[in-house]
């Protein structure tokens, strides 16, 4: 049937049919037309996420194995960007967010769309909240990605994962490193990830950013607004001497001050 409703309808049917019609969804996955094999994984993937009752722990194994090669052979590269991320978002894989990450390489509906405003799309960036520690080897990986849009997409993404101190204890030293990236988006991106995580390992690198002149605005901008979620007697130190400096930046002096101050 090529009518949209109908086809919504009958993957709506499938879906809740229990196990039964696993077989029938993964054959979809190999149909000629595009659009069938587009229904066929955004199915699997509520089966993989449980939003269907009838379904056995195998069974939502094998939704998830196939969904997986699905996308890393690049059959979803034609979905769009936010379909792609919500049938990934939930699995909890590291292969999921490796495939995640991948997605932004292809600049179709979401980069047309994106102001820049944000390191990366805000849906992509929401799906880590859903996320936890098994994200952070595929992210870490991803800092050594050649495309800076992967560099910044996964430092950001650091921002938005739970359980901030399995995150802190992996994450720090790959994110300290990253602060020398050659693209200062990502380097902002990764002042604003330290930020996030509140590792005291950052403390001297983000000062150091925050004491380069020759960094970009933004850069010492995010160190700055970093810096602000640490305590501590050298902290306060520094904040002062840039705070008293009236040849620096006005915009970072407003960032370190107190509301008494502005």
């Amino acid at each position: 049937n090529k009518d949209k409703n109908a086809r919504q309808a009958g993957f709506l049917t499938l879906g809740g049919l229990g196990d039964s019609a696993l077989d029938a969804l993964l054959a979809l996955l190999e149909d000629p037309d595009q659009d069938l094999r587009h229904g066929a994984v955004k199915t699997l993937g509520m089966m993989a996420e449980n939003r269907y009752v009838g379904y056995h722990l195998e069974d939502t194994k094998r939704a998830t194995e196939a969904i997986l090669a699905f996308f890393e052979k690049g059959g979803a590269d034609t979905m769009k960007f936010q379909e792609r991320i919500q049938v990934l978002e939930s699995i909890k894989d590291p292969r999921a967010v490796r495939v995640m990450l991948k997605a932004l390489k292809h600049k179709g509906d979401w980069h047309s769309k994106y102001s820049g405003y944000q390191d990366a799309p805000q849906g992509f960036l929401l799906a880590f909240e859903k996320m936890g520690e098994y994200a952070v080897d595929p992210l870490i990986e991803a800092l050594g990605d050649e495309d800076p849009m992967i560099r910044t997409g996964a430092t950001s993404a650091f921002s938005y994962l739970q359980y901030r101190e399995e995150v802190a204890k992996k994450a720090a030293e790959p994110l300290i490193q990253a602060l020398g990236d050659k693209d200062l988006k990502v380097r902002a991106s990764v002042a604003r990830a330290l930020g996030a995580i509140k590792d005291s390992r950052a403390v001297e690198p983000l000062i150091a950013v925050l004491k380069n002149k020759r960094e970009s605005q933004d850069v010492r901008l995010a160190a700055a607004t970093a810096l602000r979620n640490f305590k501590g007697p050298n902290i306060d130190a520094v904040f002062r001497e840039i705070k008293n400096d009236r040849s620096e930046d006005k915009e970072i002096r407003e960032v370190l001050m107190s509301p008494e101050e502005i």
